[in-house]
């Protein structure tokens, strides 16, 4: 649903993901490592699961980030998947500000 999820993934990265909703789902996401904002892409809500992915810039080049994510009212919890660098728990909680 739109607003503001901020998370934590379980290789010590936090930030904020920002979804909108006008006709179809988009945004951004923003992580503790680089502090950039980056656009999220082929963002699909089904019942209550959530995909989409983002390309993050890493020291080794862009690297796609495949996200999946099951919404339980204002909580998230999934995988981010990091290609070879492996699959890694995310868990987030819906900012109440937005």
């Amino acid at each position: 649903p739109p607003g503001v999820i901020l998370y934590v993934a379980e290789i010590t990265v936090t930030g904020k993901i920002t979804l909108k909703e006008d006709g179809n789902y988009s945004g951004k996401i923003t992580n503790s490592l680089s502090g950039k904002d980056a656009d999220i892409k082929n963002v699909l809500l089904s019942g209550s699961e959530l995909t989409f992915s983002f390309v993050f810039d890493s020291q080794d080049g862009p690297l796609t980030i495949d996200v999946k994510v099951s919404i339980d009212g204002t909580k998230f919890s999934g995988t981010m998947a990091a290609g070879d660098a492996g699959t890694f728990p995310v868990n987030g909680t819906k900012d109440p500000k937005f």
